[in-house]
């Protein structure tokens, strides 16, 4: 590759100019990379629980589904039916 002269301010001002623009370039493909990473970082991330369940774990206690043909199920759900 050949070297050019600049051998005036107008060539000179245009390559600030065009500097001036990889520059900005760079820094807009670098902040599209950072939001990437952190969007990938914010998946990878383990969900927090929330407070009640961290209250509930407290307890010590396990929860089961119940099947929806149990007595037990039946007379939550008239509860349920029954107060709200």
């Amino acid at each position: 590759m050949r070297t050019k002269i600049l051998d005036t301010m107008t060539k000179v001002e245009e390559k600030i100019t065009l500097i001036d623009s990889l520059i900005e370039i760079n820094k807009a493909v670098n902040l599209q990379d950072n939001k990437s990473k952190k969007v990938e970082n914010n998946k990878l991330r383990k969900l927090e629980p929330n407070q009640t369940d961290k209250n509930y774990e407290n307890l010590k206690c396990k929860i089961e589904s119940l099947p929806a043909d149990s007595d037990e199920f039946k007379m939550l759900k008239t509860y349920c039916d029954n107060t709200s």
